[in-house]
Order: C-alpha cells, then structure tokens, then sequence
C-alpha cells in the first residue's frame, strides 16, 4: 500500500474566493435579508412625517444706525450717557443668547400653544395638525403653566361618538366611551375641555393623538431644535433655521421668535428710558427752582446796589478768562450730575431701580450696575423673589451698589481737587476782578452760577426730549430680513439616503447573519472545515463506484501482502460500514480473496446471524469456517454479536489471535468494521491487530469539534497509520 501521513503545511493566509463560496452558499439567506431591509426601508419611508426646513434671517441693528442716529451718537458722549448711552457696539452673540432665553422662547410657546401637539393620521404617517386640528382643548388658568409631566390623550372619533383615553403619571388612566362633544373630563389635576372646531369632519373617522407637554419640556426641546447663529464672527446678520414636519408651525415659531425679540429689547430700551426720564424730570424741576432763585437773588441786587448793564463789565471779566470758565462750567454740571446719582443710589426707595449712566472719562460708570439689575428684572419674570438665583443676584446687586456709591465718591472728589486747581491756575485773570467794586464782584459771581444753572437746565430739557424719540418704533434691536420661508423640497427622510442605507444594512446584516450560522449556529464541518483544521494528508472523497476504484488503485500489491485494515470514525452515522463494504466488494473484484469483519459492537444483529459470530467461536462452540460467510467470489463476511460489555474479553481472547493469523494466511485483505470512537473504545482495542485505520470524515455531518481529535489520535499514534477519508455519500 502507497502510504504517506507526512504534516501538510497550510497556508495561514486568508483565500477570499474559499471565504466568499462559503458566503454564497447561503444565497438565500441573503436575498431573504435584502428583501427585508427594502421593505423596512421602504415603511420608514411611507410611515415618517417629512420633515421640512424652515429658514429666516434678521439684521442687527447697531447704536449707531436708524432714524435717531446723531441722537445716538448724543448718547455717546459724557454728559448723554446719562439716558443709557454707550460707547460700545452690539455683541452679535449675547444677542443669539437673548434671542434663546427661556424669557422668550416661553412666551413664543404660549403664544402659538406648542404644549399641545395634536397629531392625525394621513395615510400611513402621523402628522401635526397645527391650526387645523378637528378638535380643541380649553385648560383651567395656569393649568399649562404649572403641569409637571406630559399628558397622552387618544382620541377616536366615528361619526357623532366619541371614545377618549387619558395616561398620565399624574392621575390613574381615564377611558371614557361613546360621548358627544363637547365634553368636560374631570381630572385630579384639573379639568379639560374638549370641543369640536371647523375642521370637524361629520361621519368621518378619525383618530387623533394628543400630547399635553410641561412648558419646561417644550422649551428645553424647542431649545436644542432651534437652530441660530451669525453668518461669520464679524457679521451682524443672524440667520435662523428649524426643522418641522408643519410648515405653518415651523414658519410661525420663527416669525413670532424674532417678533417677540424685538418687543423684549424695545420694552427693554423704553424701561431703561423711562427710568432715565423720571430721573430727569425730578432733577429739571430742582434746576428750575434753582434757577428761578438764583434770577430773583440777581434782579434784586441789581435794584439793591444800582448795578449797571453787564456789557460794561463784559470786557473786563470774561475775555480774559473764557476758556478757564469754560472748563470749570464743564466740570461743575459733570460735578453736579454726579451728586444726584450719588444721592440717588443712597435712596433706599431706589434700592431696586435702575440707576442713570454716568460716563466719565469715556467710561459708563453705572453700566454694570444697570445689566445686573436688568437681568433681576428679567427673572421676576418667571419666577418669585425667593427664588435662589434672586437672592443671589440681590446680594450681587448690594456689593456692586456699595462699590458704585464709592466710584462715584471718588470721581466727586476728584472733580473738586480739579476744579480748584484750575481756578488757582485763573487767580491771575480773577486778580483784575479785585479792582471791581465788591458789589460787582458779588454781581458776576451771581451771574456765572446762573449760567450754570442755565446750561444744566437746557441740557435736562433737551435730554427729555431725546426720551420721546428714543421710544419711537425705530429703536428696534434687529430689522427681519427674510420673514420665515420653508423649503422646497422636504430634508427628512431622504429617499436618496434612505434605500443606499437600507443596501448597506441589508449587506452588513447578511454577512453577520451567515458569520452567526456558518461559525456559531452549524455545528457540524465541510471539507473546507477539514481541510483547515487537520494538519495532514486527506486521501479523498469517496462516494460511488468509480472513487473506490482510485482507492482500491492505492492499495492493490500483486505481490502477497496480508494487510489488515480498520474502519473507524467519530461519531456514529458517518458511514463506516458503507465505506468498508464498498472497499471490500471493489478489492474482491480483483484476484485477491477479501474478508470482512463486523466487529461494530455498538449495533445488534439479527437471529439468525447470532448463531454464527465470532463470539461463539471464542466461546468454543463452533468451528472457525461456520463463522465465515460466503457474500460472493473472493469476499467473505464474518460478524460479530453486539456484546459491548464483554468487548474487551472477546478481543483480547487468544482464540482472537487465532483468528486474525488464519485470516491472514488464508485472505489476502481483512477489512474490520469498528465502533465509532464515540460509541466505544474498542476501536483502540482492535488497533494493535490492523495494519492501517481508515478514519471517517462525512461532510455537513460529522461534529466541527471532534475535527482536532483527528490530529491527535495521528500523533499520538493510538491507531496505526491513520488514512483520513471523506464519505460524501448521503446514506449512511
């Protein structure tokens, strides 16, 4: 016999042809997924609302531009900054931030009613009804304001019935059937309306699902949806844009977003104004008193003191020290603004008042102060005074006040260290003065404080009436642009992204799918199994007639031989006694005499059989040629009783030896068909008598797991010169 069992080295490297046939044998596996995910794909489609964007831009309107531009550019300077001037321009991110605070994203839900989500069914989707819903809620007072989790209420209506279902965490579930409309609900919570609108559709079917949402959850949710922001960092245009499967509520939301800012920033601006203007008025009236005193004192010392016409006097007093006068008039008004600020900030009625900017030395003074007591403003809004972040921001408030108070302290001092400095710097021009009269002296000191009074009272005056324009409709913070416009064509779900993801799926999913069944769920091997896992030479595949001619080729010897070989395998069924049969008929056809033994202990005989085994031989009840049966020229067959306990004994009996040395003197080839390994070990009991042991491997049968068994039972060389052979026959 041609035998050679030397180790075959395999390549380790992966063959993609050997690993996409294994793939696409399980072709219907594939097709069946494709298919699949198509039609998943296809009712994402038909079932998702189409989802629209809805776009819109709006230009920031800066201090310097509009109507009231060289008002504004008043307001810039020292003394106008008392009506809220400011040097600086508009920071397009703070707006943006404004734009989405909760102050007025809430007032844009509650004035649309985006709490409440009405959606019907068209076709196969559920889509938003907004504005046209068939049915109405009414809710209790602050009912909306004060909910704490979300309302699910399913309604469905056929013809003049109605059958309603409530779910809340709030209360218990609530199912009321066959009602008419309108009709009132009665909750723990309060009650709620429901009524029919002139979307109402008599004898027409229709069920709709509502959701009732916290203020504080639509907000949150509108907050993350509304997308806003500039067009570049130094841009004053703001562009907005939100995705929603109702055009008219998306182009509301934006509409009404950017209207509602406006009204917050204008009221904003009128507030502040009319703070200002109060103040301003308070402080005229005192300068009119002043003045009006101050012309009564001057009249009366003219008739006292016969003083002559000022122009006598003109030459003399204020040629010489105009501009010293100038600047100490300058610096006196600005003096006395800042001891009414002063005095204003020490008023405990004022404690929460927004103070008048003060600029000095081109810086707002107040401008802190002001924000802070803005933003307390802006949270009264929404919430009660004991509100933590009111606490905080009222000690906030306090420390800068205290801090201001002492600002403004020290600016008045050093307006006074510089007044008299500048007047010592004039006592030359003053020095003329000493000639005058001292009624005449008395006289234009008169004069000047009354000029003084005079110029503070024009300025008042004049800042009144700035007020008046300042509250026009031009002192908006942002001009729209684009009003809110909605696309074309809808931005989810994409056909075009949609089927291309549903391909790639279907593909991935496939390949996990036959991964699971070819490497996890298929228990048993294929050749390729074999062929991967046994390191060394398979003799072939073995099924029909013409395959064990090939294998009876590789054993065939003219000379005389005597070889004896074995059959065995795993595991039962892989087609030991088919193989042994078919290779004992093809070697029979030759001129060699071929016997074959059944020593499959694991399978029980018939009766007639029993009475000639060679376990009666061994017992000595019969001679050793009744056990050998005649199947056809040059083939013998001899069997052996099922007897699996006592297997051991009968093997190792010497009569046994006897056997198998007449056997081998008498027959050219003795074939001996064993139990499968995993039946019993008589297998390793019967090896020491063979020659050579062909070992079984039957594709799509034989366990993947008992593959490396193969490799060790070669190497360890329990059976002699191991031949592994592959039944593909489909019987056993």
């Amino acid at each position: 016999m041609r035998f050679n069992n030397t180790p075959v080295q395999r390549d380790e490297s992966i063959d993609i042809a050997k690993l996409f046939s294994k793939f696409s044998k399980y072709w219907k596996y594939n097709i069946s997924i494709v298919i699949t995910c198509f039609l998943v794909a296809l009712a994402y489609i038909l079932i998702t609302p189409s989802q629209y964007e809805i776009k819109s831009n709006l230009r920031l309107i800066s201090e310097k531009s509009g109507m009231s531009s060289e008002l504004k550019m008043l307001k810039s300077t020292g003394l106008g900054s008392i009506l809220g001037g400011s040097t600086s321009g508009i920071n397009a991110d703070d707006e943006v931030l404004t734009i989405k605070s909760k102050a007025i994203l809430e007032n844009v839900i509650r004035e649309l009613g985006l709490q409440v989500d009405i959606k019907q069914r068209d076709g196969l989707k559920m889509v938003s009804a907004y504005k046209k819903a068939p049915l109405s809620l009414e809710f209790p007072t602050n009912f909306l304001d004060t909910l704490s989790k979300p309302i699910l209420i399913s309604v469905s209506t056929n013809n003049q019935k109605t059958s309603i279902k409530i779910e809340s965490t709030l209360f218990s579930k609530i199912s009321i059937e066959n009602i008419s409309l309108p009709y009132t609900i009665q909750t723990v919570i309060g009650n709620i309306k429901v009524d029919k609108t002139c979307y109402y559709k008599q004898k027409v079917q229709e069920k709709l699902k509502i959701k009732v949402s916290p203020l504080i959850e639509v907000y949150e949710s509108y907050f993350k949806e509304l997308n806003i922001g500039t067009a570049d960092a130094a841009s004053d245009i703001v562009k907005f844009s939100i995705d929603d499967d109702n055009k008219k509520r998306g182009i509301d939301i934006l509409n009404t977003t950017m209207s509602t800012y406006n009204d917050y920033t204008k009221s904003v601006k009128i507030m502040e104004s009319s703070v200002n203007a109060s103040f301003v008025k308070e402080k005229l009236a005192i300068v009119t008193l002043e003045l009006d005193s101050i012309e009564n004192k001057i009249e009366l010392y003219k008739k006292q003191n016969s003083i002559p016409d000022l122009t006598a006097y003109g030459s003399v007093v204020y040629m010489g020290a105009e501009e010293s006068e100038k600047k100490i008039l300058e610096m006196q008004t600005q003096l006395k603004l800042m001891e009414y600020v002063s005095n204003y900030l020490k008023d405990s009625n004022n404690k929460y008042a927004i103070v008048p900017n003060v600029v000095y030395e081109g810086e707002a003074v107040t401008k802190a102060y002001n924000s802070l007591m803005i933003e307390r403003i802006r949270l009264l809004k929404s919430t009660e005074p004991s509100n933590p972040a009111i606490i905080l921001v009222n000690d906030q408030l306090k420390e800068q006040r205290n801090a201001l108070i002492e600002t403004i302290n020290s600016t008045i001092k050093t307006l006074k260290i510089a007044i008299s400095e500048i007047n010592k710097k004039n006592s030359s021009l003053n020095s003329q003065l000493n000639e005058l009269p001292a009624r005449e002296k008395e006289f234009i000191e008169l004069k000047r404080l009354q000029k003084v009074k005079e110029s503070l009272y024009l300025f008042l005056l004049q800042k009144l009436e700035e007020k008046e324009i300042a509250n026009s409709p031009d002192e908006m913070a942002a001009h729209i642009v684009d009003k809110a416009y909605s696309s074309f064509k809808p931005v989810f779900p994409k056909k075009i992204i949609v089927l291309p993801v549903a391909l790639i799926a279907s593909i991935i999913l496939s390949i996990i799918v036959i991964s699971i069944k070819i490497f996890i769920i298929k228990k048993t091997a294929s050749k390729d199994d074999l062929y991967e896992n046994i390191s060394y030479p398979v003799w072939g595949k073995f099924s029909d007639y013409e395959s064990f001619k090939i294998l009876r080729n590789l054993i065939y010897s003219k000379e005389q031989q005597n070889n004896i070989f074995m059959v065995t395998s795993n595991v039962e069924g892989e087609g030991k006694t088919f193989f042994a049969n078919s290779l004992a008929k093809s070697l029979s056809i030759t001129d060699k005499k071929v016997v074959l033994l059944n020593m499959n202990f694991s399978k029980n005989l018939d009766e007639r059989i029993n009475e000639t085994t060679i376990n009666n031989y061994i017992n000595g009840n019969i001679d050793i040629n009744k056990i050998i049966e005649k199947e056809s020229p040059n083939l013998y067959i001899i069997h052996a009783t099922h007897n699996q306990q006592d297997c051991g004994m009968l093997i190792y009996n010497k009569k046994m030896k006897e056997l198998i040395d007449y056997l081998k003197t008498n027959y050219d080839y003795v074939i001996i068909d064993t139990s499968s390994l995993a039946a019993s070990s008589s297998a390793f009991d019967i090896a020491h008598f063979a020659d050579y042991t062909f070992f079984i491997f039957r594709e799509d049968y034989t366990p993947k797991n008992k593959l490396k068994n193969i490799n060790n039972i070669i190497e360890s060389s329990l059976l002699p010169n191991v031949c592994v052979v592959i039944n593909s026959n489909i019987t056993k």
